[in-house]
């Protein structure tokens, strides 16, 4: 009888672990899933953010001076193409905003003089129409706007 019950004890202690080891590699498993499609996922945003800089940068407007109605000029040729909660943003290249693009003096860009227009929609938060607008020398006024609203303007209508 007792030899029974240490059998029957010895079973079950068994199939606990057998069923603990399937578990854990199940377990495993699914993560691991988890883990490579998380890879994937940020490889792909990195791979497109490093072609938008390098179709940002192809596309680099050049002016001799920079003015207000240069950048007015582009805001009205493309308003009617986005709706109207779009944001209208002119900021520096030395802002978070930049930063957050990923752009950089690495990328060929003179933060010094250089610009991003922008059409933002901050419901979605992405970038409608955007591009670079690199110059010489900045009107007065903009270039003080832009020192006082720390190297960012939001345009309105």
């Amino acid at each position: 009888m007792l030899r029974n019950e240490l059998a029957f004890g010895l079973g079950i202690a068994a199939g606990v672990i057998v069923a603990g080891a399937v578990a854990y590699y199940f377990y495993t498993k699914n993560k691991n899933k988890v883990t490579e499609s998380e890879s994937e996922r940020k490889f792909a945003e990195k791979l497109e953010k490093q072609n938008f800089i390098e179709e940002f940068i192809a596309g680099q407007t050049y002016v001799d001076t920079l003015t207000s109605k240069e950048l007015t000029s582009w805001f009205r040729e493309n308003r009617d193409k986005y709706p109207k909660n779009a944001k209208m943003i002119i900021s520096t290249t030395e802002t978070e905003i930049a930063k957050s693009l990923g752009l950089s003096e690495a990328d060929g860009i003179n933060t010094k003089t250089s610009v991003i227009q922008m059409f933002y929609d901050d419901v979605t938060e992405k970038i409608l129409k955007s591009r670079l607008v690199g110059y010489a020398e900045i009107e007065s006024n903009l270039q003080a706007h832009l020192i006082e609203n720390n190297g960012i303007i939001v345009v309105t209508d």
